[in-house]
């Protein structure tokens, strides 16, 4: 990737090299721009989830490291930089607001419903981290969980393709399961389920914050998340896979009336304040 990335930029010369998240290609294109002396500004930066084991921590920390500008999704995001002394190592700090945002702002009039039929009220849930499920024990338990969460309301799983070789790599019945899985869908698929579902389970990072635009509680499969302000007012529950744990904060959960009056990551407009700044 930095090979192939480095003749991008020494071909095109960018004022700047913008990336975003905290995926091996991010990382890669803020290295590559950095060894050749280009301005790098990095979207989503300063979120920490303080466990070096995730390949995304090490990505996160390593590119604010070398960044010239660091657009932050939320306040706490600011303050983690501030703490690290990145202003003043003559870093630019900007809290932008969220870029997750803007698309869930500009397209969720376009929603749209996925063919699979769905219940009246159901669970939407995504697992795919390595941690859940390339480890087959891991892998049954949580299966367990969500049958188990079957019994209190639907659930209906977006099947991701890795997480189906998995699951059947330990033989499981995905046709006879009580979990009602479907097929992938695409983003304005994913609007309509989540707009249309009573609660959110996932190990997605993104998914956590879609549910709170959303105005649904989220039940995070993992044992730490990155979106820690989201956990600090309520709407996010982190609560790892064992499942008597999980259950019991679904059933909690589904009784509580969505009341979400923060706005946490912005007004929807991260991308004009991103432009303007690399503007100036």
């Amino acid at each position: 990737m930095m090979e192939r990335i480095e003749a991008v930029l020494m071909d095109e010369q960018p004022d700047w090299v913008l990336v975003y998240g905290d995926t091996d290609s991010t990382l890669a294109g803020a290295l590559a721009a950095k060894k050749l002396h280009l301005r790098v500004a990095h979207v989503e930066a300063g979120l920490r989830s303080y466990n070096e084991a995730m390949p995304e921590e090490i990505n996160r920390i390593l590119t604010d490291r070398i960044s010239d500008m660091l657009f932050c999704p939320s306040e706490t995001s600011v303050n983690q930089l501030n703490n690290e002394g990145r202003l003043a190592n003559g870093a630019r700090i900007v809290m932008s607001g969220d870029v997750m945002k803007d698309a869930a702002r500009q397209f969720a009039p376009l929603m749209k419903a996925p063919s699979a039929p769905l219940p009246d009220r159901y669970i939407l849930c995504t697992f795919h981290r390595a941690e859940n499920v390339d480890n087959p024990q891991m892998l049954k338990q949580l299966l367990y969980t969500l049958e188990l969460t079957c019994q209190t309301m639907p659930v209906v799983c977006p099947l991701h393709p890795h997480t189906r070789k998995s699951m059947e790599s330990i033989g499981y019945p995905v046709e006879k399961s009580p979990i009602r899985f479907i097929d992938p869908v695409g983003y304005l698929e994913m609007l309509y389920l989540l707009s249309h579902s009573a609660l959110v389970m996932t190990d997605s990072g993104g998914l956590q914050k879609e549910a709170y635009y959303m105005r649904k509680y989220c039940v995070t499969l993992r044992n730490e998340t990155e979106w820690t302000e989201l956990v600090g007012c309520g709407y996010n529950h982190v609560v790892g896979t064992e499942p008597m744990t999980v259950v019991q904060t679904v059933q909690n959960l589904i009784g509580i009336p969505p009341v979400f009056p923060i706005e946490l990551y912005g007004d929807g407009h991260a991308a004009d304040v991103i432009v303007k700044s690399l503007a100036l």
